[in-house]
């Protein structure tokens, strides 16, 4: 006779539920966001690892009152490539990340 061999997962629970979608939005990150455009100010805010590198460009241009389009976020030296999260870039992990903040153009 043949034994049924495989992979046998555990039942689903809530417990579990909850462990995988706290897995798949990535665990807390506070960005502090080092503005390089002629003010050199400092301003922190609060995402998931798995954030899109788009959506922080959206949060900075609602910050500073510009389009999305003219904001370029460098880590280490390295400009961050919009559709990968912030954790697909090297040395990008929690609990806080530096970036600095270009604004290449204001809208008129």
């Amino acid at each position: 006779m043949c034994e049924k061999k495989g992979l046998n997962l555990p039942p689903k629970n809530e417990e579990l539920k909850r462990e995988e979608k706290e897995s798949m939005q990535g665990e807390s990150l506070t960005l502090r966001l080092h503005f390089r455009d002629g003010e050199e100010c400092m301003e922190e805010i609060a995402v998931k690892s798995s954030t899109e590198v788009g959506f922080v460009k959206l949060q900075v241009a609602g910050l500073k009152g510009v389009s999305a389009k003219y904001i370029k976020l460098f880590h280490n030296g390295k400009e961050m490539i919009n559709p990968m999260s912030l954790c697909d870039h090297v040395g990008v992990s929690p609990p806080t990340a530096d970036l600095d903040v270009y604004i290449c153009k204001r809208d008129t």
